[in-house]
């Protein structure tokens, strides 16, 4: 499940939890559900596809592919466009569930996180095998297909 998805169905759990509480109210209920379609439009839930991507390089100096810059400046990062074109350049998506701890250190869940690999889909499994063992991933999906702004 993408994270997408299940932020559409955090939205319609909260949206169902405040219809109960409203009870038998019908101008109330109504809010609420327009309530709920606001926030599916604010969450980005209707817009599909991937943010803004850049290309950067990281520590060991290899290029990645990235939604935000990093805390690098735009200057270090070159725009991307996420496109459907086999003659783009390609990359390889997999996912790994990082352990989530509290302020105290201790684990309360997972987070999915995403992690773009540019090239074939064998380099993309040998990233995810440098990965550490007790973090679950999933296997990589793609192909996707990128091409680099022009500089501007």
């Amino acid at each position: 499940m993408t994270r997408r998805w299940r932020g559409m169905v955090v939205v319609y759990a909260l949206l169902l939890v405040h219809l109960r509480r409203v009870g038998g109210h019908r101008e109330e209920r109504m809010r609420a559900l327009m309530a709920g379609l606001i926030l599916l439009v604010l969450t980005g839930c209707g817009t599909g596809g991937m943010s803004q991507q850049y290309i950067t390089r990281n520590d060991r100096g290899q290029e990645i592919l990235t939604g935000p810059c990093g805390g690098r400046t735009l200057e270090g990062c070159q725009s991307v466009t996420i496109t459907n074109n086999p003659a783009d350049e390609e990359f390889w998506q997999f996912e790994a569930r990082v352990k989530v701890r509290a302020l105290v250190g201790i684990p309360y869940g997972r987070m999915p996180q995403d992690y773009n690999v540019i090239g074939p889909r064998r380099l993309c499994e040998a990233v995810r095998a440098t990965v550490k063992p007790d973090i679950p991933t999933e296997p990589c999906k793609g192909p996707f297909y990128f091409r680099r702004d022009a500089n501007q």
